[in-house]
């Protein structure tokens, strides 16, 4: 029998297993390493390049360089700059700022979380400290660049263009209207040419872009004072004339952009007299300043003449001040516009020693402003004299043949308007002294009255104005009698809110309806008075338009004319039917050319037909003038054997000439209408002839004759 082997439980198992190794040093130092390493590397590196960007628009900022070849490669402006760098100043700090941020409220956040035993405490307290840290030193220096890039100053850059015209001032961008403006085309226009003009007939200059020749020359000049119908932005265009190497007229233009950004404040004093006896008591405001697109914010004075402006009103307010110092005293006014503009004005006020022996004085009791019928009591009483009396009070009114001697008068005046009135003092020695008033009678009315006048005029004011889209009109209520008005607000959509202010507006209509304008005006007292003015505006309908590539030029003239600048509101145009001066109509396409062989003006009209069945018509007028200067001649012979006498005539040529001035190519030369010329040596010969007329226009025509040998 054997003896049973009992089973082994696991407590029982006797077999053994070594233990696990310890983990060795170099098993501990090993990290495992960082899937996002290399996305960490780009965002380092894309930020740099970013940071090197931002240096650059820095430097360019703050030293002057404006000229970068980096802005013309990112579209950037050199004006525009300081925007650039403000947006990008807001997007990189914004975004490091709130990067920070997140990361340290995130290790704060941790560090709260761990045990206060934990071995990692004391990385989180670095970690927190560095990106706390960080936090606040990329915020300052994100607020205080801000601050710097907002308050710098920029130079503007240097224009650069491809235009021929050349100007004074050179930068023709951002200008203040009123500006006289200097334009030059011969110096780029002759290296156009070769270094020469000679070929050059005519310049003309259209300054305005209106299509109208203003000027002709080398040089020419405009003034620009205000912003135009373009708001601000002018093309001015330069039309050369000039011969070819055939001798052909041709046209060359060129053009230049004038961009005016506002229309300066222009300040004025409105004062009575300027001079007078110690003590003067003058009396003047700022009535006569004005701000042309916009209103004057400010008003300031500067009455002893120190420099400092130490009144200061937001209405042209009267001032009065009595002057006692004699001499000229200076007073000075300053305005600032609406956008922020300002201009100054001085004013010269003489102080004289000393009462005059003899002074005629006017006065009266109910001064010498007032509505008709207009009641006045003149007195002379309070004239002075020093010796003796005054023997003779001699009084001139204006409108009135005889004078009146006499020492008071009354007078009605019914009518309104301003009346001169003049006294003459004499005294007893003989010696006289004169002084002027001036009075000034207003119309009355019984509720006092506000008018409205339009621009274009309405024919019939009881009925609306009509116009058709867009239609631009000009409201202006200069002509209201409202006494002491200091307010005119305009609403033109008739909801009770005011669209605009001023006693003269302008509204475009762009879409077709019945308006009713509203213009109400208050006076110092805070009295309303209203008025109202209706307007139709109806559908543009069928409107032709033609568009010439000129308007005058010398016969023969050809000009191409357009009238794809036509519309219809309705359908489609489908004929355009062309008029020319003693020819039938002609049904073509939406261009055509024409060419005036006569002398004068002449009109060319356009009527267009749309689907709708609807026609109308426009017409423009084009101007031909006698023919230019051309040179031409004829040889008899053309050729021939040496000696060769040859007859050399001018009549080809076109216009009137006053010096001709032939150069045969052998060293001889003339200046007749026919020479008669005597080749003796064989050759080819270049002949040159050159017409000048009495505007200086030269002409030039070449040809070759060649001279055999026998």
């Amino acid at each position: 029998m054997n003896p049973q082997v009992p089973e082994k439980t696991p407590a029982q198992n006797t077999e053994t297993h070594p233990p696990p190794a310890a983990p060795t040093p170099v098993d501990m130092d090993q990290k495992p390493k960082n899937p996002f390493r290399f996305v960490w590397v780009f965002f380092f590196v894309i930020l740099g390049l970013i940071l090197v960007f931002y240096g650059i628009l820095l430097v360019s900022l703050f030293g002057g360089y404006l000229n970068n070849p980096l802005f013309d490669i990112l579209s950037i402006q050199p004006e525009d700059l300081k925007n650039v760098l403000i947006q990008v100043t807001n997007g990189l700090f914004g975004f490091l700022t709130l990067l920070f941020l997140l990361f340290a409220a995130g290790n704060i956040f941790r560090l709260v979380t761990l045990p206060k035993e934990s071995p990692l405490r004391k990385s989180a307290i670095k970690r927190t400290s560095i990106f706390t840290a960080g936090f606040f030193l990329i915020f300052g220096t994100f607020i205080g660049l801000y601050i710097a890039i907002s308050n710098a100053q920029t130079a503007k850059a240097v224009v650069q263009d491809n235009s021929l015209i050349k100007s004074f001032p050179a930068d023709l961008r951002n200008l203040e209207a009123p500006i006289k403006v200097e334009f030059d085309i011969q110096e780029r226009l002759k290296n156009l040419f070769g270094g020469t003009l000679d070929n050059v007939d005519q310049v003309f200059w259209d300054f305005d872009g209106d299509g109208e020749f203003d000027a002709n020359g080398y040089q020419a000049q405009f003034k620009y004072s205000d912003k135009g119908e373009e708001d601000g932005v002018y093309q001015v265009k330069a039309k050369v004339q000039y011969k070819d190497e055939n001798g052909e007229s041709q046209i060359y233009e060129t053009t230049r952009d004038v961009f005016i950004a506002n229309v300066g404040v222009s300040a004025g004093i409105s004062i009575g007299a300027t001079e007078g006896f110690s003590p003067f008591q003058a009396e003047f405001s700022a009535q006569g300043s004005i701000d042309p697109d916009g209103e004057i914010l400010k008003y300031e004075w500067d009455l002893d003449g120190d420099g400092e402006y130490e009144i200061e009103q937001d209405k042209p307010s009267i001032l009065n001040r009595t002057f006692s110092r004699i001499g000229e005293h200076k007073i000075k006014l300053r305005v600032t516009g609406s956008q922020f503009d300002e201009a100054e004005i001085e004013q010269i006020i003489t102080v004289t020693g000393g009462r005059p022996g003899l002074e005629a004085k006017i006065t009266s009791e109910v001064g010498f402003e007032g509505f008709a019928p207009f009641v006045i009591m003149l007195s002379g009483a309070d004239s002075f004299v020093e010796d003796g009396v005054i023997t003779k009070y001699e009084w001139y009114l204006e409108g009135e043949k005889e004078t009146y001697i006499q020492q008071r008068i009354r007078r009605v005046f019914r009518e309104d308007g301003e009346f001169k009135i003049q006294l003459t003092v004499e005294n007893d020695l003989g010696e006289k002294h004169r002084t002027t008033k001036i009075v000034k009678v207003k119309k009355k009315f019984g509720d006092q009255e506000v008018l409205i006048k339009t621009d274009p005029e309405n024919p019939d004011p009881d009925e609306p104005l009509i116009g058709k889209v867009p239609f631009q009109v000009t409201f202006d209520a200069t002509d209201s009698l409202i006494d002491g008005a200091i307010d005119w607000q305009w609403d033109f959509d008739d909801d009770g809110l005011a669209d605009d202010f001023g006693q003269e507006v302008s509204k475009t209509y762009r879409e077709p309806g019945r308006y009713v304008v509203h213009l109400t005006i208050t006076n110092a007292d805070g009295d309303e008075f209203e008025e109202v003015a209706r307007i139709n505006v109806e559908e543009a309908g069928l409107r032709p338009k033609i568009k010439a590539d000129s308007l005058s030029g010398s016969v023969p003239l050809s000009i191409q004319f357009d009238g794809s600048g036509s519309s219809t509101d309705k359908g489609q145009i489908i004929d355009y039917i062309w008029e020319f001066p003693g020819e039938d109509p002609v049904h073509y396409s939406a261009q055509i050319s024409y060419i005036f062989r006569n002398i004068g003006t002449f009109p060319v009209k356009l009527t267009i037909v749309d689907t709708q069945g609807r026609e109308s018509t426009t017409e423009t007028y084009i101007s031909a003038r006698p023919p230019v200067l051309i040179a031409d001649f004829n040889m008899m012979p053309e050729a021939g054997y040496a000696p060769l006498e040859v007859q050399f005539d001018a009549s080809p040529s076109q216009g009137v000439a006053v010096e001709y001035q032939w150069d045969f190519g052998d060293g001889k030369k003339a200046r007749t209408f026919r020479p008669i010329h005597l080749y003796e040596d064989p050759g080819t010969y270049m002949v040159t002839l050159k017409m000048i007329n009495d505007r200086g226009i030269i002409s030039k025509s070449q040809k070759r004759i060649t001279i055999k040998a026998r």
